[in-house]
């Protein structure tokens, strides 16, 4: 009998026999539970990670969570699952597998929806992975860290893709800025913005992104696994600039009106009434953590980063979970409101 090799959204039938789940997690023991009509149900657990459903006459979802009360999922917590009967009478069952579901920063994840079929003879039980189209290519650390952060604060590994948002990420390259820019402080900036895109942004969708100085010069769209390392290739051989024109990052090629910009940047910008009542623009602000108190939005979106007092010393920011979590929420708060619509 055949295996399907399973990702988020497709389905296979099996026969209406009960459903054996198991799952294989390379880190976090895991619980398996039953629910129908959001309530949980009785099934069958023979040992942590292994799921009998006797009987499916209504739609049933499978959830996983931590095997303790009150966990998360680490990270790098990645589950290889099983779904299909056990049937002593047949050598080859029919079963699908699903491989490497990334569960990082979650409390739970429903995983699989069992749906009746048919009647009599013709019965049959379908079973849908719940979750993205596609597996996701890994991120760079600082942007692991950043989504499971975003995953911890908005409950979900994705936003619902009617309220998910476009983003654009726009680079503050003047003079000021070019220390920031050798050191790594933009790019794990960017690393940042990339993880908490993968949780609010669009499936599968890519980043804008533009250095900007008196003009913005845009780049070409790049993945969130990628979008750190393509700016830091584009800002290898940054001429001196004078100057910095905020509202020149508003006007993105082929721009939508559901667009966040992520604006980073060591000052408010001496536009700003151009962003004056946005309530789509973010920014970012890479200052020393002396000066984090007395940094003012003047009414605008914004997120403090401190840096070391000392020039040159590399950014510490990034490997620091309770830093990036800080980080994050801050990103979100403004976005809450937004993306619960």
């Amino acid at each position: 009998m055949p295996t399907y090799v399973l990702e988020g959204g497709t389905s296979i039938t099996l026969p209406a026999k009960p459903v054996t789940v198991r799952l294989h997690s390379q880190a976090d023991p895991v619980r398996l539970t039953v629910l129908v009509d959001g309530s949980e149900i009785q099934a069958i657990t023979p040992m942590p990670g292994h799921l009998v459903v006797p009987r499916v006459d209504a739609p049933t979802t499978i959830r996983v969570t931590p095997a303790g009360d009150g966990q998360r999922f680490g990270g790098g917590a990645v589950l290889n699952l099983m779904v299909g009967h056990d049937a002593r009478s047949e050598l080859d069952p029919d079963r699908g597998v699903l491989n490497s579901l990334d569960v990082s920063g979650l409390t739970q994840r429903d995983i699989l929806l069992l749906e009746p079929e048919g009647s009599g003879e013709q019965s049959r039980i379908r079973v849908t992975v719940l979750g993205p189209a596609a597996a996701e290519a890994p991120l760079p650390p600082g942007a692991s860290v950043a989504r499971d952060a975003a995953r911890e604060l908005l409950g979900t590994d994705h936003i619902q893709a009617s309220t998910a948002v476009n983003a654009v990420v726009a680079v503050d390259v003047s003079a000021s800025m070019l220390s920031a820019v050798a050191d790594g402080t933009v790019a794990a900036a960017v690393e940042i913005v990339a993880g908490v895109h993968r949780v609010i942004g669009k499936p599968g969708d890519s980043l804008r992104a533009c250095l900007v100085g008196r003009r913005a010069r845009w780049l070409p769209p790049a993945a969130p696994e990628s979008l750190a390392a393509s700016l830091r290739q584009e800002c290898a051989d940054l001429d001196l600039v004078t100057g910095f024109r905020s509202a020149a990052a508003l006007s993105s090629p082929g721009g939508r009106a559901d667009t966040i910009t992520w604006l980073i940047t060591d000052g408010v910008p001496a536009d700003i009434d151009a962003l004056a009542a946005r309530d789509d623009v973010h920014l970012i602000m890479v200052v020393p953590n002396s000066a984090r108190d007395a940094v003012d939005g003047q009414g605008l979106s914004m997120t403090v980063i401190g840096l070391p007092e000392a020039a040159g010393q590399a950014p510490r920011f990034a490997g620091d979970p309770a830093v990036v979590r800080e980080v994050v929420a801050s990103m979100l708060e403004p976005l809450r409101a937004r993306l619960a619509a």
